[in-house]
Formats: C-alpha cells, sequence, structure tokens
C-alpha cells in the first residue's frame, strides 16, 4: 500500500563559503512515522533541520512540507509544523504557563483555544503542579518536557525534534522516549535529529546516517543491520603492540569481511562465527597474542556507522482602463463586480493580518515587561541609575566647578539635565539588542522565527518596550530635576517634544544594538563593542560642558555625533524656550530622520543575514 508523504527533500545544498554543510540530500519522509537523521556534532543534521523548518534558505535543491515548498510557501509550513531546538529555549524569567501563553499568542490561537490547549499539554508532560513557577527553578528534565509542550502547541502535523534527549540523565531520557512514542501512536510524524545511537535504535522507524553532510545510507534500523551482513566478534587483547599485526594477519582470512582496531583490541566482522573464530584463536596463537576476552554479538548501528563512514560516531565532533459611467455593458458588469468582490477580499484580508500582527506584537511587548517585573533590582537600577548618578552625584560635584558664563545656564544642574535625558536615551537604545542576544545565543530567537509569525513583530516589540522604558525614565528625570528648581521654559508641550526628539533617537540606537546583536558571536564581544561606543559618544558630545569649553578638536568632532544635536535641541526646550528652541527642533528632525534611516537599514540587513 502507498503510503502519503510528509516530508520531500531533493538535492539540498547548503554552503557557508567555502564550507558545504549539506550536500546534495535527497530523501523522503512518511507520514506517521518517525525518521532520524543519525550523525556527529556538525554532520550537517541540524542544518538540514533548520532549512525544512524555514529557518534557512537552501543553496540549491528544495524542500517541500505536505506539498508546500520551505521557501516559497514558508509561512504555510510554519502553521504545520511544531520545533523544539537543540538549545534549552526557555526564558528563565516566564512560567510554564507563560510561554505557552505566549506561543499562543504567536499562533493566532483565541483565548479559548490556548487555555484549552495549554491544560491538555501540561497534563499530557507532567507540570501542571509547576506551571506557574518561573522556569528558571525547572530541573533539566522539566525544561525539557516544557521544551516539548511549546512545540506541540500549535497541534503540528510534523514535531521536528533537534536532539531531543541531549545532556540529560538516563531517567529523563526514559521518560521522553515515552512522550515521542506516544506522539506516534497519535499519529503525529516526527523528525529528531540525535547522535545518541541507542535512541535511534529504539525511536525510529527509518533513519539516514549523515556525515560530512551527506547521507551514507538509509533505511529502517533493522535493514540498516541485516544489510551489513555477518556477526560481530570483539576481541580484548593483553598485548596492545601487537593489535596491528593481528590485524593485518586476519585481514586476509577468507571467512573475515573486515577488521577494525578499537581502544582495548579488535572488533572483526565475520560471515560466521562458527567458521572464523577457529582463524581468528590460530592467528592470535601464531603472532603470540593473549586475549582476554572474547565478545560476539549481531550487528549494531555503532557497526553501522563504522562500515559507511571509518568510525565511530562518538569519536567525530566537526566544527535558513479608463471607462464611461453610461457604456458599461454585462460583461464589464461582472468584470467591475469581480472586482469589488477583490477588493472587499483585500480588505477582509488586510484587517485580519492586522489583527494578528496586534496580537503578536503584544504578546511579545508583554513578555519584556514580564522579564523586567521579575527583575526587581534590575527595574529599580534602570529608573533610578542615570537620575542619582549623572543629575544628583555628578551635577551638585560640579556645582561650583562650573562657571555659568560658559554653560549659559542658571546653575549647572539645570544645564546638566539636557544631558542626562539624552545619556539615558543612548544608554537604553544601545542595550536595547542584549535580551535578542541572549535568545539567539539560548535558542529562544529560533523557537519564534519557527512559529508563523511576522518577522517584523519580534523586532518592533522590542522597539516599543526600549522606547517606553527610556520615555518612563526621562518623565522620573525631569521631574527629579524640577525638584531641583529646574523647570521647563516650554513647559508641558516642550516635555512631549523632548521625549519625540529622545524617542527619534533611540530608535537609532536601538537598531545598531539590535545589528550589533545579530552580528556579533557571542555577548562579550557586544558588550566590548557597546562600551567602544557608548563612551566616546557622551565625552564627545554636549552632554557635560559646551562646545564652546571643548579643546578644538573635540569641538569640531563633537558637531559630528548626533547626540550633540539632540541636546542642543533639548536643551534650549528646558532653558530658554520656543523662540530659541524651534530652530534647534526643526534640524533636529532632519538629522534623526537621516540618521534613523541609516541605523535602520543596516539593523535590517543585519537580521535578515542572521536569519539565514
Amino acid at each position: 500500500m502507498d503510503r502519503s508523504i510528509a516530508i520531500e527533500v531533493s538535492r539540498l545544498c547548503k554552503t557557508y563559503d567555502a564550507h558545504k554543510a549539506v550536500d546534495d540530500l535527497s530523501f523522503q519522509v512518511y507520514a506517521g512515522e518517525i525518521f532520524g537523521l543519525l550523525g556527529p556534532n556538525g554532520a550537517g543534521k541540524s542544518t538540514t533541520l533548520r532549512t525544512l523548518i524555514t529557518l534557512l534558505h537552501p543553496t540549491s535543491g528544495t524542500a517541500t512540507v505536505f506539498g508546500h515548498d520551505t521557501v516559497r510557501d514558508a509561512d504555510t509550513v510554519r502553521t504545520l509544523i511544531g520545533y523544539v531546538p537543540q538549545e534549552r529555549a526557555i526564558d528563565r524569567f516566564l512560567t510554564g504557563r507563560e510561554h505557552l501563553q505566549l506561543l499562543g499568542a504567536l499562533y493566532h490561537l483565541t483565548k479559548e483555544e490556548a487555555a484549552k490547549r495549554i491544560a491538555e499539554l501540561l497534563k499530557l508532560v507532567e507540570l501542571e503542579t509547576h506551571a506557574d513557577r518561573p522556569a528558571k527553578t525547572y530541573s533539566g528534565g522539566m525544561k525539557r518536557k516544557l521544551d516539548i509542550a511549546c512545540g506541540l502547541l500549535p497541534n503540528p502535523k510534523v514535531l521536528f525534534l533537534d536532539e531531543p534527549t541531549l545532556g540529560l540523565d538516563v531517567q529523563s531520557r526514559l521518560r521522553i522516549w515515552e512522550y515521542v512514542r506516544m506522539l506516534k501512536a497519535r499519529g503525529m510524524t516526527i523528525v529528531m535529529t540525535t547522535n545518541y545511537l541507542d535512541e535511534a535504535d529504539q525511536l525510529c522507524d527509518r533513519l539516514a546516517i549523515i556525515d560530512g553532510g551527506k547521507i551514507k545510507t538509509l533505511g529502517s534500523p533493522a535493514e540498516l543491520k541485516i544489510a551489513l551482513g555477518g556477526d560481530i566478534v570483539s576481541l580484548t587483547l593483553k598485548e596492545m603492540d601487537r593489535m596491528a599485526g593481528l590485524e593485518s594477519a586476519l585481514k586476509n582470512q577468507p571467512a573475515i569481511k573486515a577488521v577494525r582496531l578499537t581502544a582495548k583490541g579488535l572488533d572483526i566482522r565475520v560471515e560466521s562465527p562458527e567458521k572464523a573464530l577457529p582463524a581468528i584463536l590460530e592467528s592470535a596463537n601464531r603472532l603470540g597474542c593473549g586475549i582476554d576476552f572474547i565478545q560476539y554479538n549481531r550487528p549494531r548501528l555503532d557497526d553501522v556507522f563504522i562500515a559507511h563512514t571509518g568510525r565511530r560516531i562518538q569519536d567525530e565532533v566537526i566544527r535558513r482602463s479608463n471607462r464611461q459611467a453610461s457604456h458599461v455593458n454585462a460583461k464589464d458588469l461582472r468584470r467591475h463586480c469581480a472586482l469589488l468582490r477583490l477588493a472587499l477580499h483585500a480588505s477582509r484580508f488586510t484587517l485580519h493580518v492586522m489583527k494578528e500582527y496586534r496580537q503578536e506584537i503584544g504578546a511579545l511587548t508583554m513578555r519584556w515587561v514580564l522579564r523586567l517585573s521579575r527583575e526587581k533590582f534590575s527595574m529599580l537600577f534602570t529608573l533610578v541609575q542615570p537620575m542619582l548618578f549623572w543629575l544628583i552625584f555628578f551635577g551638585n560635584l560640579f556645582q561650583r566647578a562650573a562657571d555659568s558664563q560658559v554653560t549659559q545656564a542658571p546653575n549647572y544642574i539645570s544645564f546638566l539635565a539636557a544631558g542626562v535625558v539624552v545619556m539615558t536615551v543612548l544608554n537604553n537604545g544601545l542595550a536595547g539588542g542584549v535580551d535578542l542576544l541572549f535568545d539567539k545565543e539560548n535558542g529562544f530567537l529560533e523557537r519564534l522565527m519557527s512559529t508563523p509569525i511576522h518577522r517584523s513583530s519580534v523586532i518592533l516589540s522590542r522597539f516599543i518596550f526600549v522606547m517606553s522604558i527610556t520615555s518612563l525614565q526621562v518623565l522620573v528625570i525631569l521631574g527629579v530635576a524640577f525638584l531641583f528648581g529646574v523647570h521647563p521654559a516650554t513647559g508641558l508641550l516642550g516635555v512631549a517634544v523632548i521625549l519625540l526628539i529622545g524617542m527619534m533617537f533611540g530608535v537609532g540606537l536601538t537598531a545598531i544594538s539590535m545589528a550589533m546583536a545579530f552580528s556579533v558571536k557571542s555577548h562579550g564581544d557586544f558588550f566590548s563593542v557597546l562600551g567602544f561606543l557608548s563612551l566616546p559618544m557622551i565625552f564627545l558630545s554636549s552632554a557635560l560642558v559646551p562646545l564652546a569649553a571643548m579643546p578644538g578638536w573635540m569641538s569640531v568632532l563633537a558637531q559630528f555625533n548626533p547626540m550633540t544635536w539632540a541636546i542642543d535641541a533639548v536643551r534650549p526646550l528646558i532653558l530658554s524656550g520656543w523662540s530659541e528652541a524651534l530652530p534647534h527642533v526643526g534640524m533636529v528632525v532632519v538629522v534623526m530622520l537621516v540618521f534613523d534611516a541609516l541605523c535602520l537599514y543596516g539593523g535590517a540587513k543585519a537580521f535578515r543575514r542572521a536569519m539565514g
């Protein structure tokens, strides 16, 4: 009986510079089976899987999921699949239930549908009693259960598991195996990568052994072992220095198919143990090789892997028309009615898409809010640090040293207020991408990208969160400055303009930060670049001293700093009034539009490059 095809891969290649991670792969996965990709680290398993879940675009070749191309029909494919990444894709500040609620919104489930599905999944993976605890309190096995529940939330037709039991203890591994078997019994198609031979043997209906980006062999575990032919005789020898000689002698024996050196002796593949054993013992005796132990077994997957790759899997670790109203005939009328129906359909579709977009952005923004609310010290520091350090301590420290004739302000705190506002925008903006970097490193970003969301919603939610926190900080700073006698000369409208300037500057800075997050290899690199950017921008600006008080070369450099333009527009809004502020505000709007456009372009390029 013909079996329906769930996944079809044809001549798939993925190249990074000169390295071929995947080289001309072709295979099919049948609906309802567990299909395994077995191979060492770096063999191309995860690259193949990430192509199938639309995170990578192939260099050449095609892949389809239930007939939908993973490149042309990527959005449709994402609605059909669930994904459990290799890394624990967990936000440690969210509870188990909140993880599932977030994904429910990203899969565009209604609240009722999501609540029902979440209750079912928490029961399935036995996390009901732990659902409202932060994930940072979970054990490794519990985190993996939550990972699987997240992958199952959309009730997918195909579930992709990338190294599902990597790093788990034996008991947790066996429990995950039970879940996988149960899902297969429910009719789900499962594609899993693994480098555990026992896992592939126990779970997979069929598997492909991949090495060096190529499929070496494909079939069921039983078929692969039978196809190997013969049995395995393993010798443990007393004299290690005589192993090579015995290996050479045995290779010429007619009943012996292959001989391989091991750490303690030899593995010998034979046609028949009864025929081969006398020849083996005779050769060992003739060469003076003492034998400690002889073991006989049927071929194992390890033997299959060795036969096709030449090494053990454990040994190898290799480093996505014009018309007249009075002359409309019947044909024209039908055509215009069809166009009207199309326009109505398009408007409904647009409203539906916008509703989904709002749902995604709302859920993702709420995630950032929840994270911050559970980092109470961080939240307090974020709000208080600019005001406490710069405005109060720094301002009062230099109060007497600052010459009011130079600063053109009643006192130094009045002069400093604009600089503190813009420095706050700078620090928040340049740090705006750090959480996305951590998401990239722990696999959470990959999980988000495997859902059927608009890619820009991840970025836009971060912009909204960073701009909201920054605006709140600016209001706190202006409020404290008010207590020190610094009253904005332009009133509440001026405060609103200050917030607008801050947001315009912050958008460009956050785009820079996100570009860094998607480009650097580690958070260490990120913070190094962050420090390199932020300090020169602060000290080569008019934040702490006016341009007139700077050395000539510093004054020239400061005028090319967008931070100076922002400060020079905010300062008269606080100190002088509208007549002096308006020219600066008009100029800074133009400068910030250019600055934001360049930064957003660079950020978008970095994002597209990072997403394959």
